[in-house]
């Protein structure tokens, strides 16, 4: 589902990424085989890397990214600025302050310097002037995207569907799953969230094991039926973890997760993940195979092997 945006609207989603950085949910990040390929050479090193990739690609849902709604709720109405008189009252203080030396008495430069002075003073009064100037034009702008934001978490609890469809599509809360491959298209309607996940090929997985005998690493290739196993459990946890991002972005009731693999047109996996079931979850240790049992599932993991 594409979403078009006003200049406006993208402007507005700057800030808000800015006011939000704090808030982020970060559990555990994705990482990337990438950050692997360094240790080769080292055996102990090269068997835990591989091992920690194995597992992360098993346990997407262990991790949580995007933004929730919720945080709109925390947002502070900005200060208006006050009117400083910072430079007036430093400049003042040197004409207050100011001394004529024996040289500006003699030579009758001391009305000369203080005239300087005094017309610095009027300058500095005019600085504050252009700086309060600059600090309200801030504020402004403030104010507005903090009235913006406040109406679009007002029609994000009414559930208006435009409103929902562009938070999901700024918020990007899939974009650590897409980065690793996953092609991720949502549709909503009503109370309810549609996603298809497209896993486009098995490159993930990598082709080799790597375990340990005689203490030595010792690499081979992966059996097609482990290789099938681990993709089976990765489009697993990768679907809880896109309805736990789901669930964390818009308050709808329901999202329904399709799983596909390659140009496929028949999901190899759907699951229609239920908000009150799915927030009692304790997702740190909950295996991904017996969250989805909880809830009304349709699979059909021997397409896998016919792929």
């Amino acid at each position: 589902m594409s979403v078009r945006s006003s200049k406006g609207d993208m402007m507005m989603y700057r800030d808000l990424k800015k006011v939000f950085k704090e808030h982020e949910i970060i559990r555990e990040s994705v990482m990337r085989y990438q950050a692997y390929k360094n240790v080769e050479g080292n055996e102990k090193k090269e068997l835990e890397a591989y091992n920690s990739y194995l597992k992360m690609i098993q346990t997407f849902h262990r991790g949580l990214s995007g933004i929730t709604y919720h945080v709109l709720e925390a947002l502070e109405k900005p200060d208006e600025p006050y009117k400083s008189r910072k430079y007036e009252i430093l400049h003042k203080k040197r004409v207050d302050d100011f001394k004529p030396s024996l040289f500006q008495k003699v030579f009758k430069k001391d009305s000369e310097k203080l005239k300087q002075l005094k017309d610095e003073l009027f300058l500095a009064k005019e600085k504050d002037e252009r700086q309060y100037y600059t600090d309200y034009q801030q504020f402004n702008d403030s104010m507005k995207n903090y009235e913006e934001l406040l109406e679009h978490y007002k029609r994000i609890q009414d559930k208006d569907e435009n409103t929902l469809k562009y938070w999901l599509e700024m918020n990007q809360p899939y974009k650590e799953l897409e980065k690793m491959g996953m092609t991720i298209n949502f549709e909503l309607e009503k109370d309810a969230l549609e996603l298809s996940i497209h896993h486009r090929n098995k490159k993930i997985v990598p082709m080799y094991e790597k375990i340990m005998v005689d203490n030595k690493v010792v690499t081979r290739k992966l059996s097609s039926n482990k290789t099938t196993e681990i993709f089976k459990n990765m489009m697993i946890s990768a679907s809880v973890r896109a309805a736990r991002e789901s669930f964390e972005s818009v308050p709808v009731k329901k999202v329904i997760i399709k799983s596909y693999y390659s140009d496929h047109n028949e999901a190899v996996m759907a699951v229609a993940y239920k908000k009150e079931i799915f927030e009692r979850l304790d997702f740190t240790i909950e295996d991904p195979n017996r969250i989805v049992e909880l809830f009304n599932c349709r699979s059909r993991f021997d397409m896998l092997n016919e792929m």
